[in-house]
Formats: structure tokens, C-alpha cells, sequence
């Protein structure tokens, strides 16, 4: 799956951009954040990458319901599986905010250093694919053509 993809052949897509009419990143109405958070809920549950990673998000910063960091990064996680590499490299951002509001300081030093390893993955997972659709422009010749 390309970076930040979000088919539009799938069946979340149309809660996904239902769920992106709500503005739920202005403070002035929290009723938007509620109601983009369950449509991102639904849309999510069918699969849609874009969509976990705006609930995630949500998630993390209490937008529409209850903060629920160590979930919100779960599923930035989830959409990472799913071949979504933008969600890593949101997900290194997200360990970085989370790794300041922990209070021990072991337990900082182990998700800062998360973060650090989710941005290098990024990082070399980026240049693979970039590298891998390079070279694919070939896969129709046969052996010698190349």
C-alpha cells in the first residue's frame, strides 16, 4: 500500500471523508469531535488506514471522548501493519509527546528511544519501497533483458 493511502475502494472510505467534515481539531465545538471520533471508529473497523490514524490521534488527545494515549498508539501501530508508512512516522512523533508525560524516568528513556527507532524505520522502510517501485519499472522483462 503506497504512503498514507486510504482506498477509496474500500468500504471505510465513506465514513472516513463523512468523518473528515467535522472539524474536530477546533476547540469550538467538542459535538463535532464526538461525532467525527465514531464516524473515524467505524470507518476504522473496516479497515481504512487514514482513519486509524486520525482516531489515534483523537485518541491521543482526548478529542471526542476519553484520552486514551497507550490505545492511540496501538492503533498508529495497527495502521503500520497494515503498510501505511506514514502512520510510523506518526507514530514516532506520538512516542515523543507520550515519552515527555511519563513520569519515571526509565520509563521516558524507553519511549524516547522507541520514538527514535520508529523514525529510523520510517526512514529505511521509505528508501526500501522507494527503491523496490524503482526497480519493478523491469519486472516485465525476463531474465537477461534486465
Amino acid at each position: 500500500m503506497a504512503e498514507g493511502s486510504g482506498p477509496t475502494d474500500k468500504p471505510g472510505h465513506e465514513l472516513y471523508k463523512e468523518a473528515l467534515a467535522f472539524n474536530w481539531r477546533t476547540v469550538e465545538s467538542p459535538a463535532n469531535a464526538a461525532v467525527a471520533r465514531a464516524a473515524f471508529e467505524r470507518s476504522a473497523a473496516l479497515g481504512h488506514t487514514c482513519a486509524l490514524r486520525e482516531l489515534s490521534e483523537m485518541m491521543f488527545a482526548g478529542a471526542g471522548g476519553p484520552a486514551e494515549p497507550e490505545r492511540a498508539l496501538g492503533l498508529k501501530w495497527a495502521a503500520c501493519h497494515m503498510g501505511d508508512l506514514d502512520a510510523l512516522d506518526e507514530l514516532s512523533a506520538l512516542l515523543g509527546t507520550y515519552s515527555e508525560g511519563l513520569p519515571l524516568d526509565a520509563d521516558r528513556k524507553r519511549a524516547a528511544l522507541a520514538a527514535d527507532k520508529a523514525e529510523m524505520a520510517h526512514e529505511l522502510l521509505t528508501w526500501l519501497e522507494r527503491y523496490v517501485r524503482g526497480i519493478s519499472q523491469y519486472a516485465h522483462l525476463s531474465i537477461g533483458q534486465a
